[in-house]
């Protein structure tokens, strides 16, 4: 009764979970399913879908990486202004958790995700010991990320965790395509496991330079785009240019599967968003209010006061702190294996969408 075809990077298997889900829905009409990246929307074969019955053509744009919602606008316009797809017959399904300017329907979702996190890691975090007090893994260089390992370098607290910053690129290449006037410009590439040219690679955990690590820094793939020195002529120039969205990768679901606190270089209310869905964020031990600061350089540099409290425990205190909220870290544990290939979590939703539709039997 239907047909799915997929565009884009879905050679990792979580990402069939939409799959299973249109699978368990009974349409009345046949339909063809076009599943897409937004990041590879050129693709798309749109002659052909131009030729397509448009009552029985459903386009759903899906993918893990939130930074990639800034793609959108671009590929909506090639499906609602060239294609001529029904807009009610697209959906977007993505790690985006929070949309609300969207002109389509939007259902945000963690299960792929965590799905794909959760089958990239096998050994408990029980067996890892403490070693070090934070681990802050910046595989491609923006902006923001540049501006926390910044900031760790001038409060001189970089000694206390294992950083890495533009480790997809050899030195030659971060300086042929990068621009590279930054302070700390002859520091960059940081490498903890050298170069990662593989983005699977990132979602390996390897050594005990990142397991050992009781904190993490996690750098969302999503943050404001702010004008700053390196991206303007005007050095005093610092000027929002664009608003992003709520969004989680693997990033933050590694860091409860090896048993670290998340402090969070990410969008105004991440945080509270990971609460939502049912994650321990250990505020009686972070101050997470940067979440509620709208200004994102300032944000940085409330985040980076967090990191510089918890650089202030020993080894000991590290070491004492993890087993006693051990309970609480085996819970974080869990709750990414709740969410992980989770279709009962999801599939209410597509069933509600597609039945406002009328296309259910």
């Amino acid at each position: 009764m239907i047909s799915i075809r997929h565009f884009g990077y879905f050679n990792i298997p979580p990402h069939g979970v939409i799959d299973n889900i249109l699978g368990k829905l009974e349409f009345n009409r046949p339909a063809i399913f076009f599943i897409i990246d937004p990041l590879t929307g050129q693709e798309l074969p749109y002659d052909e879908m131009k030729l397509l019955d448009k009552d029985n053509l459903f386009v759903i744009v899906h993918t893990g990486e939130g930074h990639s919602h800034l793609e959108f606008d671009i590929l909506l316009n090639q499906l609602l202004n060239i294609v001529g797809v029904v807009p009610s017959h697209i959906t977007l399904y993505t790690g985006c958790l929070y949309d609300p300017e969207s002109p389509v329907n939007s259902i945000g979702t963690i299960v792929p995700h965590c799905g794909v996190t959760v089958s990239s890691i096998t050994q408990h975090f029980i067996n890892y010991p403490t070693t070090h007090h934070y681990v802050c893994l910046n595989r491609l260089p923006r902006w923001e990320r540049e501006e926390i390992v910044n900031a760790l370098f001038d409060r001189k607290i970089d000694m206390y965790g294992k950083i890495s910053f533009a480790s997809a690129f050899t030195k030659n290449e971060y300086r042929q395509k990068f621009k590279t006037d930054g302070r700390y410009r002859d520091n960059f590439p940081l490498y903890i496991d050298g170069v990662l040219k593989n983005i699977d690679q990132s979602f390996q955990i390897e050594d005990q330079s990142i397991t050992g690590a009781l904190f993490n820094v996690v750098t969302e793939s999503s943050y404001e785009i702010v004008d700053k020195l390196y991206m303007s002529d005007n050095p005093t120039q610092e000027i929002i240019t664009g608003q992003s969205l709520p969004v989680f990768s693997e990033k933050l679901y590694k860091s409860f599967l090896v048993g670290q606190i998340p402090i969070l270089v990410s969008p105004y209310y991440t945080v509270n968003v990971a609460r939502e869905f049912g994650f321990d964020m250990f505020d009686d031990i972070i101050d997470h209010g940067y979440d509620l600061e709208k200004d994102p350089i300032k944000r940085i540099q409330m985040v980076t006061d967090q990191v510089e409290k918890i650089c202030n425990m020993s080894i000991q205190d590290l070491v004492a702190l993890k087993e006693k909220i051990m309970p609480r870290l085996i819970k974080n544990y869990n709750r990414v294996h709740h969410w992980a290939f989770n279709i009962d979590g999801d599939l209410p939703r597509w069933e509600k969408y597609f039945r406002q539709l009328g296309v259910l039997a």
